[in-house]
């Protein structure tokens, strides 16, 4: 919760001294400090007073933060989209893009992809080029507009060839996951790649997924699974977790090595106390038994600290 704030308080705050005079400025800093403090209801008070006796975008772009995420109340998406949309006609962009998403959806008035097209433009043209990707998948899936497939690729083609790596990671499962008519394995590799290397957590996931799945190269899936688990991305954790418990043991001694072992408890016990799929935490807990019936006990105190120091860096 307190990362959401921090990147929403990012947002304003850059944008505050661009769009406010002085005076207003200050109200804007003042509420919000209240907001990055989690005094939620002062927070928004000011917020709302600023939004009505000002017609501020960027107070009306928090209050949408306020329903959409649920900061200090329960989550209201007709009112963030109300929210949303004032503040994308005062040209915020995340808004714009936010707003585009609400029309897709259908959330506070009638679904229209047509405007929503058009607003995802106008964020993209601002910079925030992952609209473009946005885009892409209503022509892929048809979802409002004809569906084609080539033309939604392109789309998001064009933020990806600019570098951006949630592009790059759209894309390459736009081409990983979608259906015959675009699924490319070699393609989603190639872009998970350019993510990975700039350093995407999530695209070293899918990498893995390509190797165990597609190029049924485990060693490799393995390694950019880790990748991912080590940085916190629970969906890795299991996986991660799973190919190292089917390692097979030593040729020589016929037992596991105390590396893979460890590792085994170490990935399957995150899993067991992180993962939000009742089914990945069933297996892990299974699997457990059967490692710990084989694994020192004088491991655990050791292999449980890390656990624990882990979850507490990635899971707060």
């Amino acid at each position: 919760m307190r990362l959401k704030i921090l990147r929403a308080s990012l947002i304003l705050l850059v944008s505050i001294s661009v769009y406010a005079s002085e005076d207003l400025q200050t109200e804007l800093q003042n509420a919000q400090a209240a907001l990055s403090a989690g005094k939620y209801d002062k927070a928004y008070s000011e917020y709302s007073r600023i939004a009505k006796q000002h017609d501020h975008p960027f107070a009306q772009f928090s209050l949408a933060l306020f329903h959409n995420i649920g900061w200090g109340r329960p989550v209201n998406r007709v009112e963030a989209c109300r929210w949303f949309e004032k503040a994308a006609k005062g040209k915020v962009v995340a808004a714009q893009h936010f707003f585009a998403d609400c029309l897709v959806e259908g959330v506070h008035r009638k679904a229209d992809s047509v405007e929503a097209i058009t607003w995802y433009e106008k964020a993209a043209d601002k910079g925030h080029v992952t609209s473009l990707c946005s885009i892409a998948r209503l022509y892929i899936n048809g979802t409002g507009v004809e569906k084609k497939p080539e033309k939604g690729l392109e789309y998001c083609r064009r933020a990806a060839k600019g570098g951006n790596r949630q592009a790059q990671l759209q894309i390459g499962r736009f081409f990983w996951e979608g259906d015959s008519s675009i699924h490319n394995p070699d393609k989603a590799k190639m872009w998970f790649e350019h993510a990975a290397q700039a350093r995407s957590i999530d695209a070293a996931y899918y990498l893995g997924q390509v190797y165990e799945n597609y190029l049924k190269d485990q060693n490799t899936a393995l390694y950019w699974y880790e990748q991912a688990a080590s940085q916190g991305f629970l969906p890795a954790y299991f996986a991660t977790a799973n190919l190292y418990f089917f390692i097979p043991p030593q040729t020589n001694s016929g037992k596991r090595s105390a590396k893979h072992l460890a590792k085994t408890y170490l990935w399957l016990s995150a899993t067991k106390r992180a993962s939000d799929n009742p089914e990945e935490t069933a297996k892990a807990a299974q699997m457990l038994e059967q490692i710990n019936k084989i694994m020192p006990q004088t491991w655990l105190a050791d292999l449980d600290k890390k656990v624990d120091q882990h979850l507490a860096e990635y899971n707060k």
